[in-house]
């Protein structure tokens, strides 16, 4: 591009560049491609500056980062074809690419289910360990093999059971533990060669002095002294124990917070230390528009307000089902293996504003130095390269409707933003101009720009991390004024490297898991997990095994002969420490859709008495249940949840009892509901035994070998979920030739049409949701991020009749923010929570007392409303987000958004003695 003439862009009106597609400026195409604008210098009133002055440089910034684990957020990656797959982490590590992650944090696996699964330990217990298992190792050398310069940073969740003896501490033994964690550490390196930069102590629980003191000595006796420790991945009260413990806060080198925007009290502790705070985990918003913004203006706001360095967000790629917690939350969403398809989200886009302009070691400039808030809402701050002139500027300003994110709530002062564009005046100190080359006859600033505030469309990412025209800073001239809109972020930077990477469009989305399933265990590598099976509780893995074949029923052979072949087993034989909240039930994997409810599901099993560990403690609640004397079972199910709470289960006892119970055995041998038990002759330990689980409507049929033992058994209908294996307690259990088929007729590859197609002015009803997650095309939604509920098929929008009680609910064209009756088109909701629990879909009224006051309800008899919060007819709860049923049981205002099926439901887990068979929002 030219330097002269009409292309010279000079200070004063350079930055106006950003305004032309804020103001609609007739916009076209000149130098090497790029979109340009037609510009005309802002005369509007200057309502915010930024000074950027050089001479107040502050914190050192330690990066931008993403977490895998917390739980088992990226099993499903590692059955991903490998194009796919690499290109996935592409975008996650590669510099100037994509996020371009500048730090990597991953789970320590403890065999525990931690948020939306289980990552395996490489000690299942004392005596043996295994550096291969688990996807975690692979995930860090794939991202060090992109960015040979990222930081690593682990953390445990949970921790095997044998590290002490109380399943609820794991710090009875501080040196045991220790030992450990320095030996993952160790083990990273000599068997990965990945050097640890950082590790935790137990995630969002208490610290331990004692501990983290054994620890600190530890990694120094084995050399690891540059592997620093942050503590505690929790809430302030660590700055306070820090400061009432010398010997303990000279072990500790960060702080790290999980959160830290809604805490206000104790920041002073954490001051004092003088040590670096960093946000170690954050945002788990929905990763949409309203993700994005949030994602971008908390990561400013931390060092406006509290100095914080560092934010790592939960989670880097959201591979795990629905049907599991927090679903799509992630930077990227890998969910179908199968086709291949994935999603970047503009979270991805939010991210590379800042690490494709920076790096680890650059200076925050202090507030009203470079860093600050804007008067009419929104935060900036600015980056500069210690060891040269460069320096980037980053603005984020979200609106008022969008402001807040689902972790943290931002504090009510602080989402009061003004719904116009401000006019921001950025200024250049003689200081900071006087560190460019005096050969230089200007300055170049390169501009990138996204704009997050959403609209009722399902977005376009060339609104996002789009580069704008270069602003050439003349010798005299340092003032220059923006446009700044609701929902723009925009980095002003000297680096010209930031590149927005484009892999080849992925494969089409086919969200259904595909059936058949036949379980292809010898063509995993050892020690991983069986292709598509998710643990929930405990820890399965492929491992050889030898096989007696004369034991088989299927075998033919009259003379015995073994072979080695690859099973699913089950590795946990005690009771982990937990994170989360145990329900106290036994190992189980799931696989498949949340949606299922028709299958057939057979495998084949045995409980190996050679594996049975014979060194666990005698204490109850340690492993007593797996004495040889209990009777240990594998068991098969389907319409699961991922807690094993629901859902047909049928086992096979080594006792010789069959049962078939409402959920999964709890660990320590009970069994929950029974629905039907019998017995067989008693098979006892180690032989193969085949067992297959029909459900089929309200109808159970279950098989041991070629023998019927239960034929239609009734059971409830209505309920759904996954399929899965498991046992009845902390058994090394051992699957093989695993398969999963439909069963009935109520499967279609194809849309269920209305008999008459919705057009403008439909009525909106419920109706019994499809079977399977059968796509129908009256009950296909989009939840869109500025609250529209968009109705697939038709393209319209759904629309209340009006704000007063029982208005009806209809389709009607979609219409913008701005127009008059939008405000029956908005129904907000918990963005990130509504696809993982019930919620309630609020409108808005014209006054301040309507606020979320007029909800949308279902009524058995079909029908859609309007319905007063207030009102007798559903009970009003005490959270907002947490409203049940009233007592008659006949109409809900609580729904929750499958994504697969694109349904809207009245039961997120069944819920049918309360509600019936799940029921649909449709426009049929």
């Amino acid at each position: 591009m030219s330097h002269n003439g009409t292309s010279r862009m000079r200070l004063g009106l350079a930055l106006g560049a950003l305004c032309g597609l804020v103001s609609g400026l007739e916009s076209g195409l000149e130098g090497e491609g790029r979109q340009t604008n037609k510009y005309q210098k802002p005369r509007d009133i200057v309502t915010s500056f930024i000074n950027v002055d050089r001479e107040y440089v502050g914190s050192v910034f330690s990066g931008i980062g993403a977490i895998s684990g917390g739980g088992a957020t990226s099993r499903l990656l590692v059955d991903y074809p490998e194009k796919q797959r690499s290109e996935i982490l592409d975008y996650l590590f590669l510099p100037s690419y994509g996020a371009s992650l500048q730090m990597f944090k991953v789970e320590i696996g403890g065999d525990s289910p931690t948020t939306d699964g289980t990552e395996p330990s490489y000690m299942h217990n004392n005596h043996t360990y295994d550096f291969s298992s688990g996807y975690e190792w692979w995930m860090m050398k794939e991202a060090k093999k992109r960015n040979p310069d990222i930081k690593l940073y682990g953390l445990p969740w949970a921790f095997p059971g044998w590290l002490s003896t109380d399943e609820n501490n794991p710090y009875t033994d501080p040196e045991v533990l220790a030992t450990y964690v320095v030996g993952w550490v160790s083990g990273a390196l000599k068997f990965h060669n990945l050097s640890i930069d950082y590790i935790g102590i137990w995630n969002e629980r208490p610290s331990n002095g004692s501990y983290v003191k054994c620890l600190r000595r530890q990694l120094d006796e084995a050399n690891f002294t540059n592997t620093q420790i942050v503590a505690a991945d929790g809430d302030l009260k660590i700055c306070e124990d820090l400061l009432n413990d010398q010997e303990y806060s000279d072990a500790v080198s960060i702080i790290g917070l999980h959160y830290p925007y809604a805490d206000h009290q104790g920041w002073d502790k954490c001051v004092l230390l003088g040590k670096p705070v960093w946000a170690s985990e954050e945002s788990s918003s929905y990763d949409d528009a309203n993700g994005a913004g949030c994602w971008s203006r908390v990561v400013n706001a931390h060092f406006v307000l509290h100095k914080i360095s560092a934010s790592i967000m939960w989670n880097a790629v959201g591979a795990y089902y629905h049907g599991n917690n927090w679903f799509g939350t992630a930077m990227i969403n890998a969910v179908e293996p199968w086709t291949g398809h994935y999603q970047v989200t503009p979270v991805t886009w939010a991210t590379a504003h800042l690490t494709q302009l920076s790096s680890i070691g650059w200076r925050y400039l202090e507030n009203n130095h470079g860093s600050g808030q804007l008067s009419m809402g929104g935060y900036y701050v600015t980056l500069v390269d210690p060891e040269s002139h460069h320096l980037t500027i980053n603005i984020a300003k979200i609106s008022h409707d969008h402001a807040r994110c689902v972790r943290p709530n931002l504090p009510s002062e602080d989402i009061d933003v003004v719904q116009e564009t401000e006019i921001v005046e950025i200024s250049l100190s003689k200081t900071t101009l006087n560190l460019f080359s005096p050969q230089d006859s200007f300055v170049t600033l390169h501009v990138w720009k996204s704009n997050f505030e959403p609209s009722n469309s399902l977005g376009n990412d060339q609104q996002w991390f789009e580069r704008l025209d270069d602003i050439y800073v003349y010798p005299g001239e340092t003032g220059v004024r923006i446009h700044v809109s609701p929902g723009d972020v925009l980095s002003i930077s000297t680096l010209d490297t930031a590149r927005k990477g484009q892999a080849p469009p992925p494969p089409a989305s086919q969200p259904r898991f595909p059936l058949p399933y036949a379980s292809r265990f010898d063509q995993v590598e050892e020690s991983q997990a069986a292709p598509g099976f998710c643990d929930q509780f405990g820890s399965f893995e492929l491992h050889e095994a030898e096989e007696d074949l004369t034991q088989h029923k299927s075998s033919k052979s009259p003379h015995k002969r073994k072979t080695s072949l690859k099973v699913m087993r089950q590795m946990v034989q005690q009771c982990p420490i937990h994170w989360a909240r145990y329900t106290g039930k036994a190992p189980v994997s799931v696989i498949g859709n949340i949606e299922w409810q028709d299958l057939t599901i057979e495998a084949v099993f045995r409980i190996n008495p050679e594996l049975l560990d014979q060194q666990l403690p005698s204490s109850p609640n340690k492993g007593m249940q797996n004495s040889p004397h209990s009777p240990a079972a594998g068991c098969v199910a389907t319409r699961t949840d991922q807690y094993w709470s629901q859902g047909p289960t049928f086992c096979f006892l080594s006792n010789g009892t069959w049962t078939l119970t409402e959920g999964g055995w709890y660990s320590d041998g009970k069994p929950s509901r029974i629905f039907a038990q019998g017995t067989l002759p008693k098979p006892g330990l180690g032989a193969w035994l085949d067992i297959r689980l029909e459900t089929l409507k309200g109808l159970a049929t279950a098989w041991i070998g070629s023998q019927k033992v239960l034929d239609q058994y009734s059971i409830p209908d209505g309920v759904f979920g996954f399929a899965a294996v498991g046992s009845n307690g902390w058994w090394p259990v051992e699957f093989r030739n695993v398969s999963i088929d439909r069963a009935g007729v109520d499967w279609h590859n194809h849309e269920i049409p209305c008999q008459k197609p919705p057009t403008n002015g439909s009525l909106v009803t419920v109706r019994p949701c499809p079977r399977n997650g059968d796509y129908g095309e009256g009950s296909q939604w989009l939840l869109l991020p500025d609250w529209t509920i968009l109705h697939n098929a038709s393209g319209l929008c759904l629309t209340a009749q009006g704000l007063t009680q029982g208005a009806g609910v209809v389709l009607s064209p979609c219409l913008k923010s701005w127009e008059s009756g939008s405000v029956l088109q908005k129904f907000r909701n918990d963005y990130s929570t509504i696809r993982n629990k019930q919620g309630v879909f609020a409108l808005n009224g014209t006054s301040q007392e309507d606020m979320g006051r007029w909800t949308l309800r279902g009524n058995l008899d079909g029908s859609v409303s309007i319905q007063s919060m207030g009102d007798d007819g559903v009970r009003k709860a005490s959270s907002y987000y947490n409203i049940r049923q009233h007592a008659a049981f006949t109409s809900w205002n609580v729904w929750t958004y499958f994504p697969n099926s694109k349904q809207i439901r009245n039961q997120y887990t069944q819920e049918i003695d309360l509600l019936g068979y799940p029921m649909c929002l449709s426009a049929c």
